[in-house]
């Protein structure tokens, strides 16, 4: 997940020194120096208020804050569930920057909840700087918690970054307490023991072979499995998505029941007999076996696992249909279902969107963008409002993708959010819908001093061709910002009023190179031969990118010469 904008890096030496010279002026005077005046606390409460709010003007606001030496902890953490991920990002950095102990636990809190991938490598990042910096004891002593929630955070912790320090704390855990909390103890010692060797912890995992419960017995058989394999060198295993034409491949991961009922998968009983494996919590090659079954089952079966009591079968149903790949066979799958097969399975994925969990839910939108079905307008629509940013947005860029002109009116409800994701997706989805109705809504924010996405809505015009935008875009041509001055010339261009003629004209001399190129495209769009003589004279461009531009208007305006770059 990227911020827009440059890459952000908190200097704490600066805020620290800070601090420190306020502390050595105060050694010299009768009157210590306060940190901050009591007059300026309000000003800085506005600051974190701004924060912790979707202000595209965050990063700026926490190098104020930085500035103003006071207290910055308490908002970032409260800052951590703010549900615009571009916030999160830049909370999770800062708190790490900031190195405060206080950060930690709810950082950790945090993991489970994080729903992109981008952002929970980031999260796990961020934790480890702390862990460098603080030690281990915190988390060790959180194994001896009374709440099974938090002992079993702490053991997935000291599993990614635990080190031979963390052996004995664990070691105390694998005999006594709760069989899940025994099973991860075992988990996250098998973890650490791939990259040190502990005898005394490798001793314990045979014992622990012998247990009176066969899951404890099977984590301490998959441990020393790890350990083995990582201080051997062997043949590489199967690759984890088995290859659905020789289900034997998984042979030697699976054990033999599970490999003969997957070779039976057209028989309700070998389906039965998966569908109770996977749904063990120990049986950790569950998700491989279901990719299998998905793979392999007929198609009333494959409905179930939509409706599926288990949250993560139909998360990872869900999630199959959006697989990047090409010649992925679940996506092939899907491209021969019959028109009464897809009509059942949209359904199916409509259903989806009343999920309690976000990730199906915003999963099943975009499952539901590849079968272009106007069925599911209405349900879609409903999803403008969803509590989940990430559905919201989602949403939107499906509603555009149907390009169906019901959906204007629902978009221009929700046109004025202050989320910049999702009012991208939003301005996006009414340039595909490509509906006059959105003109003058878009105008009316157009006004506006302080909008946030100015760019993008200029861009929105341009792809809506309507003449009623052009003297308001002719005032956007005169912006200092090239990125937006450039997106305005683009659409006046788009729009083809010749009116804007000599104005492109002039702003193919502009001093910022974007400008200069989208001009050469805009007078392309404007099909006038008139543009070929001032475009021949900026070829000359020191700018290659501006000068392929040129050539490639010159040549869709009929001008087929070779033109040579001079150096002066």
């Amino acid at each position: 997940m990227a911020l827009n904008g440059p890459s952000i890096t908190i200097n704490i030496f600066f805020l620290v020194k800070n601090n420190m010279d306020i502390h050595e002026k105060s050694k010299g005077n009768e009157k210590s120096v306060p940190v901050h005046e009591e007059g300026s606390r309000s000003g800085y409460n506005e600051l974190v208020e701004k924060l912790i709010t979707d202000d595209t003007r965050r990063i700026h606001t926490y190098y104020q804050i930085q500035q103003s030496g006071v207290e910055v902890v308490p908002p970032l953490i409260k800052a951590i569930n703010n549900r615009n991920p571009d916030v999160r990002l830049y909370v999770y950095k800062a708190l790490a920057d900031l190195m405060d102990k206080r950060a930690l636990w709810p950082l950790i809190k945090r993991i489970d909840r994080e729903e992109f991938s981008s952002l929970k490598d980031v999260l796990y990042k961020s934790i480890r700087k702390l862990l460098y910096w603080h030690g281990m004891e915190e988390i060790h002593k959180a194994l001896n918690s009374n709440s099974n929630k938090i002992r079993e955070s702490a053991i997935n912790i000291l599993q990614k970054f635990g080190d031979r320090h963390s052996l004995e704390p664990l070691l105390g855990k694998v005999n006594i307490g709760e069989p899940m909390t025994r099973f991860l103890a075992i988990e996250a010692i098998g973890a650490i023991l791939e990259q040190k060797y502990d005898k005394k912890a490798l001793s314990k995992l045979q014992e622990l072979t012998n247990d009176n419960i066969l899951e404890i017995r099977a984590a301490a058989l998959l441990a020393l499995e790890r350990i083995e394999t990582a201080n051997t060198v062997r043949t590489p295993e199967p690759p984890v998505f088995p290859d659905h034409e020789k289900l034997d491949s998984i042979e030697g991961v699976l054990p033999m029941d599970v490999t003969q009922a997957l070779n039976n998968l057209q028989n309700k009983d070998a389906v039965d007999f998966l569908l109770g494996k996977i749904r063990n919590p120990y049986f950790e090659e569950g998700w491989v076996v279901l990719k299998t079954m998905i793979m392999g089952v007929d198609f009333q079966t494959y409905l179930n696992f939509f409706s599926d009591p288990e949250k993560w079968i139909r998360r990872e149903t869900v999630i199959s249909i959006n697989s990047g790949h090409s010649d992925d066979p679940v996506r092939d799958g899907l491209d021969e279902l019959s028109a009464s097969e897809k009509k059942c399975l949209v359904n199916s994925l409509i259903r989806l969107l009343d999920d309690t969990d976000r990730l199906i839910r915003s999963n099943a939108i975009k499952a539901l963008q590849r079968f272009n079905d106007h069925r599911s307008l209405k349900p879609l629509c409903k999803c403008l409002s969803d509590h989940e940013y990430s559905v919201r947005v989602q949403a939107a860029y499906a509603l555009g993708d149907l390009q169906d002109k019901r959906a204007t009116k629902h978009l221009l409800s929700v046109l004025e959010s202050i989320e910049p994701g999702f009012s991208d997706a939003i301005l996006m989805a009414l340039w595909q819908i490509s509906d006059k109705r959105a003109v003058l809504p878009l105008l009316n924010l157009l006004k506006r001093d302080n909008i946030i996405n100015r760019d993008r809505i200029i861009y929105a015009l341009g792809g809506l061709k309507d003449k009623r935008a052009v003297k308001p875009l002719i005032n956007e041509v005169k912006h200092g910002n090239p990125e937006i001055k450039s997106t305005a010339v683009t659409a006046l261009g788009e729009i083809g009023d010749p009116v804007v003629f000599d104005l492109v004209v002039e702003t193919l001399k502009d001093d910022h190179p974007k400008v200069r190129q989208e001009s050469a495209y805009a007078l392309q769009l404007l099909k006038d031969k008139r543009a070929i003589k001032p475009l021949i004279a900026a070829f000359n461009d020191f700018h290659p990118e501006v000068r392929n531009c040129v050539q490639y208007a010159l040549r869709e305006l009929g001008f087929t010469k070779k033109l040579k770059y001079h150096i002066d």
